[in-house]
């Protein structure tokens, strides 16, 4: 046996073991600590997972689910326990798994894929439309991939009953701008060939042929319209206002609100109907107009706009405005040809005092607002200018432009109580210069800042369009209106007839096969003198609101109308004693 251990060998021995055991202990806190750290921090993982509105799926690189959340169980229909060890393959059909694969590969590499308008192959065997995006990460020293699922079926249902109206406005589109076409092509070979003497009597012809055809646009076109803004205010009432989906359907609003002044534009143009001036904002006409212009006009031509800060409320007709703005530019681009140039657009408010000096001669002093237009073209000698104005006047070949925009031009604006002034040098381009008298800026109405009312009254309803019959019965039933709703004006007259009492208002289209809503309307005051009737129309030359008046008629609507304004329609005659068209 060996010698026994000394006293002071034990005693290092023990205190060895002591620190042996102190330095466990520590060891085996730290690891609690970090056990507790850890199972916080997987809590967190967990909760952040499960509240998210999207689906999420965690992978290995071979593509087996590590983890879900619930949003993924709702999308897929499986519960957390069946995905995970299923692969990616398996939760899509088998057309997709190419595209699928090729974005899971891209992921594998290091690279941020997205894979969009995809589906995912439910457990009941249907599908789902869904956006995937996801990367690949480093956890724990592994590779883990991480995709997040984002269901679109809300967003894919709006858009095919949107590319379905759109389709539908495409073809008619198509159809009646080559009836146009062909019409204008036909009286512009006429014309040709008959004198300049003769000219104005068949620019007359041509434009009750172009008339006839817009107005037939102009129907057609704004019963259209009308299904558009009507629908996309439906679906507006039951989207979040914060969504991107709300957005762009305000888009949409906007979209068909503008396609419903270019058709009055058309209407302008081609009939010379009647004009309505009403307090307008010259800076939104240039920048609308500024939208339709920059298709038009050569890559090679510039367009540089200044618009002047402060109020450019002018009382105009907002179609006839758009006309001088584009024919003052279109006379411009036809200046500068294909070589091109600079295109300066500007508004501003002026005012010329008592001592100032105004810059045409039977100008009164007072506020002004400017519309300049100026191009680097070819100029004019002093001798052209002073003619620039006389209707068929033109320096271009005749196939390049008929001579009258620019008197036009002249003719709207001294309409409006304004002025023209051109300055021009030969090869120093010109300066267009309109002054239009100033308005103060009108407060908005309580009509225009109130909200959409209803009622409980019974209203009936009449349009030969399916679909316009379809869309007031469920808007205006959402407003709190008890609608009966027909297609056929014979039909109304029927009903009516049976219980004239039952009813407070009749809404009617003006064009319908059997009977127009004029004759309709006559036939039920005689039934009932006191009944209350909205006649709305998309065109038509044999109605006017001095017609409606006489015929006893209460309220004259242009299509198409928002959901706002027939309903203000509707209380406006509801609501009050007398009425006006």
């Amino acid at each position: 046996m060996g010698a026994k251990p000394t006293f002071e060998e034990l005693e290092r021995k023990i205190k060895a073991l002591e620190k042996t055991v102190a330095d466990a202990r520590h060891v085996e806190d730290a690891l609690k600590e970090s056990k507790e750290r850890l199972k916080a921090s997987e809590e967190k993982y967990r909760a952040l997972l499960n509240y998210a509105v999207d689906g999420m799926i965690v992978s290995d690189i071979e593509g087996v689910f590590l983890d879900v959340n619930r949003k993924t169980e709702e999308l897929l229909g499986y519960t957390r326990e069946e995905l995970l060890g299923m692969k990616f393959t398996e939760i899509h059909p088998k057309e997709e798994l190419e595209k699928v694969t090729a974005a899971f590969q891209a992921m594998v590499e290091g690279k941020t894929y997205s894979c969009n308008d995809t589906v995912v192959l439910r457990k009941d065997g249907t599908v789902a439309p869904v956006d995937i995006t996801g990367n690949c990460i480093e956890y724990n020293g592994k590779r883990i991939m991480q995709a997040i699922f984002r269901d679109i079926t809300e967003r894919k249902r709006t858009e095919d009953v949107l590319h379905r109206y759109y389709d539908e406005l495409e073809v008619r589109v198509q159809e009646r701008t080559m009836e146009l076409t062909q019409a204008y092509r036909s009286l512009q070979h006429e014309m040709e060939k008959r004198k300049k003497a003769e000219e104005q009597l068949h620019h007359t012809q041509k434009m009750k042929a172009i008339g006839t055809l817009a107005g037939g646009i102009a129907h057609d076109f704004n019963n259209i319209l009308a299904g558009i803004i009507g629908f996309t205010e439906m679906v507006m009432d039951d989207t979040d206002p914060a969504s991107r989906e709300y957005r762009r359907l305000e888009l949409v609003i906007k979209g068909a609100q503008r396609g419903r002044d270019l058709v009055k534009q058309i209407l302008t143009f081609s009939r010379q109907v009647g004009h309505e001036q009403k307090p307008v904002t010259l800076s939104d006409i240039v920048n609308e107009g500024l939208k339709l212009l920059r298709p038009l006009i050569p890559a090679t031509t510039q367009i540089r706009s200044e618009i002047s800060p402060g109020d450019d409320t002018i009382l105009a007709d907002p179609a006839q405005m758009h006309q001088v703005l584009m024919n003052l530019c279109m006379n411009s681009v036809q200046a500068m040809g294909k070589r091109g140039g600079l295109l300066e657009i500007g508004v501003a408010r002026v005012h010329f005092k008592k001592t100032d000096h105004v810059p045409i001669a039977g100008m009164k002093p007072g506020a002004y607002v400017t519309l300049t237009v100026r191009d680097t073209g070819c100029g004019m000698k002093p001798e052209i200018i002073g003619r620039i104005f006389d209707p068929f006047f033109t320096t271009r070949a005749h196939a390049e432009g008929s001579g009258l925009g620019l008197s036009v031009v002249h003719g709207i604006v001294q309409s409006h109580d304004g002025f023209v002034t051109v300055e021009s040098e030969p090869g120093r381009g010109s300066l267009f210069s309109i002054y239009l008298p100033a308005i103060e800026k009108p407060e908005a109405t309580a009509e225009e800042e109130s909200r959409v009312k209803g009622g409980n009254e019974c209203i009936l309803f009449v349009d030969d369009e399916d679909m316009l019959v379809e869309l007031n019965e469920q808007r205006l039933s959402q407003l709190g209106y008890n609608i009966v709703g027909t297609t056929r004006s014979a039909q109304a007259l029927r009903i009516f007839r049976d219980d004239p009492d039952r009813f407070h208002v009749v809404i009617t289209d003006y064009t319908m096969p059997d009977m127009n809503g004029l004759d309709l309307a006559k036939k039920l005051l005689k039934v009932r003198a006191d009944i209350p009737i909205i006649l709305c129309t998309g065109y038509n030359d044999d109605v006017s609101p001095e017609k409606v008046r006489k015929a006893g008629i209460r309220e004259f609507l242009l299509k198409p109308q928002s959901k706002q304004e027939l309903d203000r329609a509707i209380r406006r005659i509801l609501d009050s004693n007398t009425s006006s068209i």
